[in-house]
């Protein structure tokens, strides 16, 4: 069982230095690589409503509302638990994506490419299940990234075929296409993740 973070240390969010406020890109990468890479994905409660608690017993945040915790900073006199909050809806596109792509599931990980000196911080990977890969690139550094050429040998993607990144905002969702060399070009914003599936035949 995989984790980011637990009851018996700091959350994801205190480490990151990205405390509670519009945005949490660190912690939408690093969820990526928890629920898309192997092994039994675990979320804390409460990284799903973005808590940032500190060591033990600050990141016992209560999700609802105790007025007899004198602790319980995290809900400050309401409720927690919102399903439309940044991070709950991050965590269920990539739910879902992980069920909608078997590779995820249960496909052998291959390691594509890791942080050097002009791209610290990126990680790219590729799962394969049943003839079918999907390449995952995470960015976890402050600045944008740009890899030219991702090697993706090993038989189960062609050259020529179409992915498209399901985790993206943007629709229609934005495509690659496998070069002739077996190798794909990635631009990486700062604090992101990219999951690079089979588009569908037009």
């Amino acid at each position: 069982m995989r984790f980011l973070d637990n009851h018996d240390q700091p959350r994801f969010l205190e480490i990151a230095g990205e405390r509670r406020g519009p945005g949490h890109p660190r912690l939408g990468a690093a969820l990526a690589l928890l629920l898309l890479g192997p092994g039994i994905p675990a979320v804390y409660c409460g990284t799903e409503q973005g808590f940032d608690g500190g060591r033990d017993h600050r990141n016992r945040e209560d999700m609802f509302h105790n007025p007899e915790w004198a602790g319980d900073s995290a809900s400050e006199g309401q409720d927690s638990f919102d399903p439309v909050h940044p991070v709950y809806r991050h965590i269920r596109r990539l739910h879902l994506l992980r069920t909608a792509q078997p590779p995820l599931q249960r496909g052998a990980i291959l390691p594509r490419w890791h942080d050097d000196a002009s791209s610290h911080g990126v990680y790219v990977f590729s799962r394969v299940a049943a003839g079918v890969k999907v390449v995952v690139a995470v960015n976890l550094g402050d600045l944008p990234a740009r890899l030219p050429r991702v090697a993706l040998p090993g038989g189960a993607l062609q050259a020529g075929d179409v992915l498209e990144d399901g985790l993206s905002d943007v629709q229609p969702l934005p495509q690659r296409v496998v070069g002739e060399d077996l190798s794909l070009a990635l631009d990486l914003p700062a604090g992101s993740a990219q999951a690079w599936v089979p588009a569908p035949p037009e």
